[in-house]
């Protein structure tokens, strides 16, 4: 008669739903095989058979019901103030998945002896709950829909949300409940985990903000930098260009200076060129090799003055015409020859006999000329060995460069 296969804890589900709806226990427990006093002790135990009967008695006092079992199960919330079992669960889990990991221990040793359950964590808010019944206890369906209920109400034993569950019978002694926990409330642990994380992302892109505010830092002082860089840059250009300008005033003054020299110096050596040109030109005179020496070198100093005034003035594009290439070359050593002589630099031309003419500014053609034989010269002091041999073929256009040489410009 004592028969330990179902507990009468499991009643207190069907005693709980019917005090709600208006109706005694007595009309539930009265007339069985136990009395009504046996049943409603929650640490005893009744048999299968008996646990069917009030199953059934109660599907008769509500008749037309919905869903009456799982009903009965949603109850569960206030069924577990009075279950000492429900009493150790709330108090060992912290979030409704392990109050469902619990189940397979509990409810065989405080309900069912003869239910086997296993749980299947399926996703972040979802598990698969198998329940399997031994042969000799098939599961009725207003049983099977009072467990849906009671997992549905489940979390609430920690004060979370209800669960959504649905059901699938798979054979007479199997039956697989989907359960998917409410979002956003997986337990205090759960809770706690999301808090800390928040705050471990909030620091995170706080200090990613402070990373990429270094990194923008540190680009904004290397462009600050190239600034610097440049405006000192721009700054060496500047002093520079002014050096060239303050290097050209100096010699547009002295291109003033020997314009002015050259012009004082013209009306006393034409004066002397023409008495010496009379006297050489005298054959009765004696000292006629005197006077044909005084004009060579008057000539020699009206050709350097002269070169004087036109280097003095400024050339213009509209000073282009033809000129000689071999007239431009030798008035620009006879305007250096002396500086050569000192540094005991030899000239010696080779150019081209057809006396090639071309369409230029003398003056700045002159000033070329001139600016590469000063170069030469100053190679020549600093290579004592050195030679440059340049020799330009304009018929051809062909340029031939250096070779070894004394002090020699060719």
């Amino acid at each position: 008669m004592n028969k330990k296969e179902v507990s009468c804890a499991a009643l207190g589900f069907f005693c709980e739903y019917l005090e709600t709806h208006g109706h005694q226990t007595s009309q539930l427990l009265a007339g069985l095989d136990y009395d009504t006093k046996y049943l409603t002790n929650k640490t005893n135990w009744i048999d299968y058979k008996t646990f069917l009967e009030i199953e059934n008695r109660l599907q008769q006092l509500f008749p037309v019901h919905e869903e009456l079992f799982f009903q009965v199960g949603l109850s569960l919330s206030n069924v577990t103030k009075s279950l000492r079992f429900m009493r150790l669960l709330s108090r060992v889990v912290v979030s409704p998945f392990h109050i469902y990991q619990r189940l397979p221990s509990m409810v065989p040793k405080y309900l069912f002896p003869f239910v086997k359950i296993s749980i299947t964590r399926t996703s972040k808010y979802s598990v698969a709950a198998l329940y399997e019944f031994d042969q000799n206890y098939p599961p009725s369906e207003p049983f099977l829909e009072t467990v849906r209920g009671i997992l549905v109400a489940l979390p609430q034993v920690i004060g979370a949300p209800q669960s959504k569950v649905n059901m699938k019978r798979l054979t007479s002694h199997k039956a697989k409940y989907y359960i998917k926990v409410t979002q956003g409330w997986l337990g205090p642990v759960d809770f706690i985990q999301r808090s800390v994380a928040a705050c471990l992302s909030l620091y995170r892109n706080y200090f990613r903000n402070i990373h990429d505010a270094v990194r923008e830092l540190e680009e904004t002082n290397r462009l600050l930098q190239n600034q610097v860089d440049e405006l000192n840059s721009a700054r060496k250009e500047l002093k520079q260009t002014e050096a060239q300008l303050a290097q050209a005033a100096k010699l547009a003054s002295l291109g003033t200076l020997a314009s002015g020299i050259a012009h004082e110096l013209n009306n006393p050596l034409t004066a002397i060129i023409g008495y010496a040109d009379l006297l050489a030109s005298d054959p009765e005179e004696p000292h006629r090799s005197w006077a044909e020496t005084i004009l060579a070198c008057g000539s020699r100093m009206k050709a350097i003055i002269d070169h004087l005034r036109v280097f003095a003035r400024e050339g213009k594009s509209s000073d282009w015409r033809p000129i000689s290439i071999n007239e431009v070359i030798r008035r620009s050593l006879d305007f250096m020859e002396h500086q050569l002589k000192l540094m005991n630099i030899e000239v010696v031309l080779n150019l081209h006999p057809s006396n090639p003419v071309v369409v230029g500014d003398p003056n700045g053609l002159e000033s070329v000329i001139q600016n590469f034989v000063t170069n030469s010269r100053d190679a020549f002091a600093e290579h004592k060995n050195a030679g440059l041999f340049t020799e330009k073929q304009i018929a051809n256009h062909d340029a031939v460069g250096e070779r070894a040489g004394d002090n020699r410009l060719f």
